[in-house]
């Protein structure tokens, strides 16, 4: 179905007006227009040289959510409970927002993306091959990008939202946007508060060398958890003629505790008690982080040439405790406190110009220093006669610094589009663990990463385009980091000070027609995978990070995003891949598996009179091949209505999550003589009540500057 814009509806109205007003006068009759309805909608993506555009607004889920639940629905991402983002199957990928940089881990991640409202999202951006400006670390980047406005003045935003699955959840925040002649000024701050509670069953089956089944093992875990973010932003800019400068400055604080309670029972091959363990755990942290950036940029009168200049500072710092009883033939207590702190500078200049019509020149260099610490301190015993053991304290230091060069050209004509890059990575890194594992980390190497980038239009609506990269993805801290973290006296697991970063060929040719059916085809290569190995001692099962040898990846995609009618429209996702792992594990024996699985998801909107509105989303996906582990299928079904309020000032959201109740977790790990399957089910069936207001002019233009921080942020 033919797409039309808003401008090209107007000019359509224009022309049958016309058409109606000279008919009048040729016969006399005088009509009235009662009223005027625009029908269309902008499609939920775009494929773009280098990136997809995802429009938020074009879900009227995201409205009533927040940013995570934005990225949940975007086509092609998934989201883990344990805040694994993966972009196409991937895993490793960087967060920007508006090209600033924000956590990539764990919990963390979740907190913040929780705190963040996605009515004050704009678009996501999906960049499975980034170009040579952004650093070359991470199997892809997604960048959320805010709104904007168009003129001066002052707008603000409010968001409130409350939902309830058994236990409360609720987040409110302000975001605010002002200009006034050559100052612009931007603020956001925002609170919420989560409980929930997690249950998960797990059974081991040990085998021997024949298959014949010697053990048994069995797990009943419950955690309940309250978790609290506070999040604050400021920023101000002047805008000259040709100069411009400002200052931002952002951070949160997040406390969480946990109550956990973990029953192990042990069992004989004919599947007759041997022993019971019963362990009790209370964890708390506290993680706060605090960010500045500073930047300058110039333009000169020459068409397309800049030069803009930033300078960023990240301190963060958590400070866990864990205390868990043990009681089996004993009764063992085991406390662990592991502060950690990090601090990153970065610096980094980027140049513009314009050469002729038709050829643009990016180039640009960075540095970022970072250093991060924790301490392990442990205590063991029977319960108030626990002294400290020295066997496990760790204390692990690492720095790392990476200097980095760029340049890229790019060729525009009409209808073709050529990019092409060359980024250049100097990384020198230094580790040290004392204690338990007493160990020295020395890395320096130099890194050449390319990549092209291609579009052919071969009408305004249908194009091509061709997409190449090669990509590192170095350790994260916890995967060197070797401190044990507990689950319980017979689970942890721990880092790895051997790891080496792994290396990625990928490439991808796509096809749009009409601007709203895409269909992609891309391929990766990855040496030196940093997967996690899992492994099973007596009683005792661990896991770290390992470098595996090889694994490559065939992916086909197709979207949709249509309009089915005056008031029904349906965006549709679609994935068809298959993963081969080949590699040689720790244990000896050889990992060599190829599985297929296939991912689909989509929404089907309907627009009622007088503001109201309604949306189904919904997720399915097939058994997943996971290194060791194979993820079983799995979905979930959300359910929205919207009613506009206020003269559409305002929206009243109500959504059901999870209405079937089917958005549990459920794998298998095949590791050396033992089998271990896990059902993890984190409650997401929950009810949601959302209000939005906006305020004050509309349109305000906040323009966003990047930072020089995102790589290192990611890794924190």
């Amino acid at each position: 179905m033919t797409v039309l814009t808003h401008a090209g509806l107007c000019l359509l109205t224009l022309l049958c007006l016309s058409a109606r007003a000279q008919d009048t006068l040729r016969h006399g009759k005088t009509d009235t227009l009662k009223s005027i309805r625009i029908l269309g909608q902008r499609p939920l993506a775009e494929k773009r040289l280098d990136r997809t555009v995802v429009h938020v607004d074009a879900l009227m889920a995201n409205t009533g959510g927040q940013a995570l639940d934005a990225l949940a629905n975007t086509p092609g991402v998934t989201v883990d409970d344990d805040g694994t983002i993966t972009l196409n199957g991937k895993d490793g990928i960087l967060i920007l927002i508006d090209d600033r940089p924000t956590y990539l881990d764990g919990q963390a991640l979740v907190n913040y993306l929780k705190s963040l409202p996605a009515s004050t999202l704009s678009s996501i951006e999906l960049l499975p091959n980034p170009p040579a400006r952004y650093p070359a670390s991470g199997n892809g980047i997604i960048i959320l990008r805010t709104k904007k406005a168009l003129s001066s003045g002052f707008h603000a935003q409010v968001t409130s939202n409350y939902q309830w699955n058994g236990y409360p959840h609720t987040s409110q925040s302000i975001d605010v946007n002002g200009q006034e002649g050559a100052w612009q000024f931007s603020g956001m701050a925002a609170y919420s508060y989560n409980r929930n509670w997690f249950e998960s069953d797990r059974w081991r089956r040990y085998t021997d060398a024949t298959g014949k089944i010697t053990a048994l093992d069995t797990q009943i875990n419950h955690e309940d958890n309250w978790a609290q973010s506070i999040d604050y932003m400021a920023a101000v800019d002047h805008k000259g003629a040709r100069t411009s400068w400002g200052a931002l400055v952002s951070g949160s604080a997040n406390p969480y505790h946990e109550i956990g309670h973990y029953r192990d029972g042990f069992y004989n091959a004919l599947g007759l008690p041997d022993s019971m363990m019963d362990t009790r755990s209370r964890f708390h942290n506290y993680a706060a982080d605090v960010n500045a950036n500073g930047h300058f940029s110039h333009r000169w009168a020459h068409e397309g040439r800049s030069l803009s200049a930033d300078a960023d500072f990240v301190h963060y710092r958590t400070e866990g405790h864990q205390d868990e009883v043990s009681t089996s033939s004993d009764v063992y207590e085991l406390i662990s406190d592991q502060p950690f702190i990090a601090r990153i500078y970065s610096f980094k200049a980027d140049y513009t110009d314009k050469f002729g019509k038709t050829f643009f020149l990016e180039a640009g260099a960075q540095e970022t220093y970072s250093v991060r610490q924790s301490q392990g301190a442990y205590l063991d015993g029977a319960p108030g006669l626990t002294a400290p053991d020295s066997a496990q304290d760790n204390t692990f230091r690492y720095e790392e610094q990476i200097r980095s060069a760029y340049a890229t050209l790019r060729h525009e004509s009409k209808r073709f589009t050529l990019q092409a890059g060359l980024r250049l990575e100097d990384t020198w890194a230094h580790g040290r663990s004392s204690g338990n594992v007493d160990s020295t980390i020395r890395l320096s190497y130099v890194d050449l990463f390319p990549s092209v980038h291609a579009l052919y239009k071969a009408s305004d609506a249908d194009q091509f385009t061709f997409a190449y990269s090669r990509r590192i993805e170095r350790p994260d801290y916890n995967d060197l980091n070797p401190s044990r973290f507990y689950f319980d006296r017979t689970t942890y697991f721990n880092g790895n000070t051997a790891l080496q970063p792994e290396f990625s060929q990928n490439a991808e040719v796509a096809y749009t027609y009409k601007g709203r059916y895409t269909l992609t085809a891309s391929y990766s290569s990855e040496r030196g995978l940093i997967h996690q190995f899992y492994v099973v001692s007596g009683n005792t099962f661990y896991y770290y990070q390992i470098n595996m040898d090889h694994r490559t990846s065939g992916h086909l995609a197709a979207d949709a995003s249509t309009p089915l009618g005056p008031h029904w429209s349906l965006n549709a996702h679609g994935e068809l891949a298959v993963s081969h792992y080949k590699t040689h594990l720790p244990d000896s024996t050889m990992l060599d598996k190829t599985m297929p699985y296939c991912l689909f998801s989509g929404n089907l909107r309907y627009n009622f009179l007088k503001g109201w509105s309604a949306e189904a989303v919904g997720q399915y996906q097939s058994s997943v091949l996971v290194g060791q582990t194979v993820i079983q299928p799995g979905g979930h079904l959300n359910l929205t209505v919207r009613k506009k309020v206020l003269h559409d000032a305002g929206a009243v959201t109500i959504q059901g999550i999870d209405v079937p109740g089917t958005w549990i977790n459920r794998r298998y790990a095949y590791m050396n003589g033992a089998t271990e399957h896990f059902y993890n089910d984190f409650h997401h069936r929950a009810v949601s009540l959302t209000f939005t207001y906006g305020f004050g002019k509309k349109g305000i233009k906040v323009e966003r500057h990047e930072s020089g921080a995102e790589e290192e942020r990611a890794r924190l």
